[in-house]
């Protein structure tokens, strides 16, 4: 005798209901897996920001600057007045009046020197009597705020120096070109760069000798900043150079 086999019926309810709760947990799964792209994304571009603002400081101070102190002569490349082109003032007399004493202090903290040890040190090298220097394509003004005194000037090209400590500076050469004028004989320019491109400030050596003789001057060297820089922007930019 066969047993006889009966197909189970399904329950249309059931079979709906079962969908519903089903679709619910594929989305709620959906909504909280990790989107692995998105971190693939997020975690290079986090990476890439940091490699190209490190290759940025790197080329800043070591393929444009001097003021790592590593020169090779192959990178320094000859430059124009342009470079230096406008108005500018000496800080000399911000060292005088004490509005420096936040960036000696500075320094001194840096350096693990005194103040006053620090402070002398920037006195004598930004002494002069030229307060402001105003350049215009190759005619430079130098006032000492009592009379002007100016020269158009001609490039000697640059030279490269080795200092006692083992490093290295460029100094961008430049003779007057009028045996009358009473306006510095030489000049030199060291601003930490050895490439063209303006700078907020730059040293400049001054003499009525020759070049040769300028060069071993290194404790006096008179500093310039734009004639439009407030003294605060000025203290900032030494804060942060």
């Amino acid at each position: 005798m066969e047993l006889a086999t009966q197909k189970p019926k399904l329950n249309i309810l059931n079979l709906i209901n079962f969908s519903v709760v089903s679709g619910v947990f594929m989305a709620f799964c959906l909504l909280h897996v990790p989107d692995a792209n998105a971190h693939y994304h997020n975690y290079h571009k986090y990476h890439d920001y940091h490699k190209y603002h490190k290759y940025d400081d790197y080329y800043r101070h070591h393929n444009q600057s001097d003021s790592n102190g590593d020169i090779h002569p192959w990178d320094v490349q000859k430059r124009k007045f342009r470079d230096w082109e406008g108005n500018w003032q000496s800080v000399y007399r911000l060292a005088q009046s004490g509005k420096l004493d936040v960036v000696f202090d500075k320094k001194a903290k840096e350096q693990n020197k005194s103040i006053d040890e620090i402070k002398q040190y920037y006195l004598t090298g930004y002494a002069t009597n030229i307060e402001r220097i105003s350049i215009d394509g190759n005619r430079i003004t130098f006032d000492n705020g009592k009379n002007t005194e100016r020269c158009r000037y001609k490039t000697d090209g640059f030279k490269i120096l080795t200092y006692e400590s083992g490093k290295h500076g460029v100094r961008y050469l430049f003779h007057c070109n009028h045996p009358y004028s009473n306006a510095p004989r030489v000049i030199q320019f060291s601003d930490h760069q050895i490439k063209p491109t303006r700078v907020s400030h730059f040293h400049l050596y001054m003499g009525n000798g020759s070049h040769e003789d300028l060069f071993s001057e290194v404790s006096n060297w008179p500093t310039y900043y734009p004639a439009s820089f407030s003294d605060e922007e000025i203290i900032d930019d030494m804060l942060n150079h």
